[in-house]
């Protein structure tokens, strides 16, 4: 047992070490991208790197979780504690889906509060030089930020619903 318990850790550092490697090589070119994509007007280009960071926090969010992860499957993993019906098995599948569901729904929330951030910091940035039209459209993304906040809160309970129907 203590040899599979070994062994779990060993890949969990290993998944983790190349979920932190792609993530900041990922980092820096995305941010070279957003740069690049600034410099020469390009929105789309901007709003494509500003989506890649989506799928990198939410990575960032499973590697730094993973720790916490590893004693749960390992409970699992054991030949004592392993489930031994099929609800009991479809218990730790429905723990194992809500946790990726939060981790996600997580990963959603972070890049909507910095959104707003940028939305806010915008609104400031166009009041003080004199462009009401930077205001209004800072606002408008501000508003949509928070009505998409909302619904991100409100999908966590969504997703447990479903999931409970499902599993």
């Amino acid at each position: 047992m203590e040899a599979l318990n070994t062994a779990v850790d060993e890949w969990v550092a290993i998944i983790t070490g190349i979920i932190a490697i792609y993530f900041f090589v990922s980092l820096v070119v995305n941010l070279a991208q957003a740069q690049l994509s600034t410099v020469t007007g390009d929105v789309i280009g901007h709003a494509h790197a500003l989506q890649q960071a989506v799928a990198m926090v939410i990575l960032l969010a499973v590697a730094a979780s993973s720790s916490a992860l590893v004693p749960a499957l390992q409970a699992y993993l054991s030949p004592e504690t392993a489930p031994k019906t099929g609800t009991e098995a479809v218990d730790v599948w429905r723990g194992i889906a809500r946790f990726v569901v939060s981790v996600v729904i997580g990963g959603i929330g972070i890049i909507t509060t910095l959104g707003a951030v940028y939305a806010g910091l915008g609104a400031q940035v166009s009041l003080a030089t004199g462009m009401p039209g930077g205001v209004a459209r800072s606002m408008t993304r501000l508003v949509v930020l928070i009505g998409g906040g909302i619904l991100s809160l409100s999908s966590v309970l969504m997703a447990n619903w479903l999931i409970g129907i499902i599993l």
